[in-house]
């Protein structure tokens, strides 16, 4: 279940709690009359079946609630009640497979926006990275793998594209634009502080080490590994399986690539910088591509539920 608050002018209060009120799929619906201060106006509270919060939400905008006050949607941790069970049973289709648009897109910007500590936990997971290429540490690179963020603007790219909102798109690809470079740059640095050091004292050789397949050319599997990764990176970002998206880090070799990268640079490697850059090229457009289909079909289905919500109420 959904918990939605709304907060409304007195007039249009009363039209708020006639559509809540019959719609099989709200339940604990309450209000309290000139309980808001900024804005001014009643606060409503209901609980919502998590298949048609979305639904529901879009219905509330149409009557005009977010003109003049808002609507704000958090997670119910459990709803023990014999109406929370029927409006469960009322609304179609899994719970797992339910989307709240309006949660995806507020958790989609604030991952995508330009930050410190984007730009910081990407450099270390670069660098972490760096570090494995040269030790052949393959638990060094699944870490590192972890660490990365850049999964967040990729998926601002996605549902910025889907849902027409081309400020998030522009706000996540200059994330990626300032955050890439910069964490090659500065794995570069290390890597020829390293090997000024004579750290590791056998180099770097890319033919010959345990992790080159990381950030070689890609052949089909990488491809396709970056596809199967997209689709399920968004599955996991927009129902309630946001612990798949550790696999999804884990899956693709974002971040093996930017390593690689920047270990070229410091090793004067022209090469070995070419191959892994069409690695992390090859992997950023399987995600996108993959992303953006799957969420399409996500958003398709909701329209389609969306209009015979809408025929059966009529």
């Amino acid at each position: 279940m959904v918990r939605a608050q709304i907060i409304c002018s007195g007039e249009l209060a009363d039209r708020v709690l006639e559509q809540l009120g019959s719609d099989p799929c709200v339940t604990n619906l309450a209000r309290f009359p000139g309980a808001a201060v900024r804005p001014a106006g009643d606060v409503i509270v209901a609980d919502v079946a998590r298949e048609e919060a979305s639904a529901v939400v879009l219905g509330l905008q149409r009557l005009g609630v977010t003109a003049d006050g808002s609507i704000s949607l958090s997670q119910t941790s459990a709803e023990i009640s014999s109406g929370g069970r029927s409006a469960a049973v009322a609304a179609s289709g899994a719970e797992d497979d339910a989307v709240i648009w309006e949660e995806v897109h507020e958790r989609t910007t604030e991952s995508a926006d330009l930050s410190g500590v984007f730009l910081g936990l990407l450099d270390v997971a670069v660098m972490i990275g760096a570090v494995a290429l040269l030790t052949q540490s393959e638990i060094l690179m699944v870490g590192a793998m972890v660490v990365g963020p850049e999964f967040g603007p990729l998926a601002g790219i996605v549902v910025g594209a889907v849902l027409g909102d081309a400020l998030l798109v522009r706000r996540a690809a200059r994330s990626l634009a300032a955050g890439i470079p910069l964490a090659v740059a500065s794995t570069a640095a290390l890597v020829a502080l390293l090997r000024w050091a004579g750290v590791p004292a056998g180099g770097y050789h890319p033919d010959g080490n345990a992790l080159s397949a990381l950030v070689s050319m890609p052949d089909w599997s990488v491809v396709l590994v970056a596809i199967l990764a997209g689709t399920a990176g968004i599955l996991a970002l927009t129902t309630a399986h946001a612990g798949a998206l550790v696999g999804v880090l884990i899956s693709v070799a974002t971040v093996p690539s930017m390593a690689g990268m920047g270990a070229a640079i410091a090793y004067a490697d022209s090469g070995a910088f070419v191959e892994a850059t069409v690695q992390l090229a090859a992997n950023l457009t399987g995600i996108v591509v993959a992303g953006s289909v799957t969420l399409g079909v996500q958003r398709m289905l909701f329209a389609r539920r969306y209009r015979r919500r809408h025929r059966s109420e009529a």
